[in-house]
């Protein structure tokens, strides 16, 4: 075997240096200025080899640079956008947390185009007083509109080489905008709203952009914004039901969205029993709403005693009323429910004629079949009990 015939194996099997890399680091540490001298400027097979081994080491060593830069630019990226997490953390005022997350974007980041989006009728009273101030950079949207901008699914939507530049960022910078990238912004898994970012630079954002980084801002943004809805609603919203003293009906959105959120965590069960006065507007029509408030007053006292700890009562309407059950299957509320409907309804109430009061009940529980969300919940026990109004039953399991 000659030397061109040994040099076309090792090309071809270069397994074989797996076993003598003593051979590969000798002919790779050979310089160029050690090789002989092809005739007619050609290389031999053999030679050509040891030029690839070469060139192969060269573009290794350009390779891993590049990849240290890389590594650099995105630890860098992610030590900027930690500092800028860190305004969700010392805002206590929902509109002062905005403005300040998008100071910190466009300075830390060098881009004038920062929009955050919501969707309508979730912020509560914080969607009012933004409508009539006029926050800047902050705007409610319809939830079709939202689902426009994500074409492939709630994932980063990215755009570049935007010559007209970007619609979204009107009224919002001075420069135009012509590349952008739209991130979902999750409550509670739900699509709430759009966190966008703008560049001047038609390439700042384009296709293929890693987008980890934001997409994890996005969702961090959405907790904060949770959070500062529910303080929002806590701080102006009453907690107590002045006549009954159980929770008033405004807590039972953030109520339920905080067991619907401890039950997926720790993956147990809710159940809920929804309970109705029977004919409560004659009543009120036969003795008045002074001596019916006093009766309530007494179902709230009952409610309160035989619901027992950790259990939660709220008063949803002026005649129904939600207790919930952490922990607890629809099952296993069955006799709860009966225990408390033979308590009001044999209790004497002694207010003029009213001796006695009924109650129809619903029960439902998460999970199941036809519950996956706080609203359906609510759902499926009020068409319980307008089940058992219509049939005349007194508890109705769903």
């Amino acid at each position: 075997m000659n030397k061109d015939q040994v040099a076309v194996y090792l090309n071809e099997h270069p397994e074989f240096f797996n076993e003598f890399p003593e051979l590969l680091h000798k002919i790779k540490s050979i310089e160029i200025a050690d090789l002989p001298i092809a005739p007619l400027q050609t290389l031999s097979i053999a030679d050509r080899i040891l030029k690839r081994a070469q060139d192969d080491k060269e573009h290794f060593r350009s390779q891993l640079e590049w990849f240290m830069e890389i590594i650099e630019a995105n630890e860098k990226i992610q030590e900027q956008l930690f500092e800028v997490e860190r305004t969700f953390y010392h805002s206590l005022d929902f509109f002062q947390m905005i403005r300040k997350f998008r100071q910190e974007i466009v300075r830390r980041f060098e881009i004038p185009g920062v929009a955050i989006f919501l969707v309508k009728g979730k912020g509560g009273r914080l969607e009012k007083l933004a409508s009539a101030n006029g926050v800047n950079g902050l705007q409610w949207v319809d939830r079709t509109t939202l689902l426009d901008w994500f074409p492939k699914g709630l994932d980063a939507a990215l755009t570049s080489e935007m010559a007209e530049g970007s619609p979204l960022f009107k009224g919002y910078c001075k420069e135009k905008v012509q590349s952008q990238i739209i991130l979902p912004i999750r409550i509670h898994g739900q699509l709430a709203g759009a966190l966008a970012l703008g560049s001047a630079n038609p390439l700042h954002f384009y296709e293929g952009l890693r987008t980890d980084y934001l997409e994890r801002t996005a969702d961090k943004l959405g907790m904060a914004m949770d959070n500062q809805f529910l303080v929002d609603r806590v701080r102006h919203q009453p907690i107590r039901d002045a006549i009954t003293g159980v929770y008033h009906a405004t807590c039972l959105e953030p109520i339920l969205e905080r067991e619907f959120g401890w039950v997926r965590r720790n993956q147990t069960t809710l159940a809920g029993i929804k309970m109705r006065i029977d004919y409560f507007g004659n009543l009120i029509n036969t003795y008045g709403k002074p001596q019916m408030d006093k009766v309530l007053a007494q179902i709230g006292k009952i409610l309160v005693a035989e619901a027992g700890l950790g259990n939660l009562l709220i008063r949803t309407s002026k005649d129904t009323f939600l207790i919930l059950l952490p922990g607890v299957n629809r099952d296993q509320a069955l006799p709860i429910a009966e225990r408390i409907r033979d308590i009001v309804e044999s209790h004497s109430f002694n207010q003029n004629e009213l001796e006695k009061v009924t109650l129809t009940m619903g029960i439902t529980a998460y999970p199941s079949r036809r519950v996956n969300s706080p609203a359906q919940f609510i759902e499926a026990a009020v068409k319980a009990i307008e089940s058992g109004e219509t049939d005349k039953r007194r508890v109705v399991l769903v």
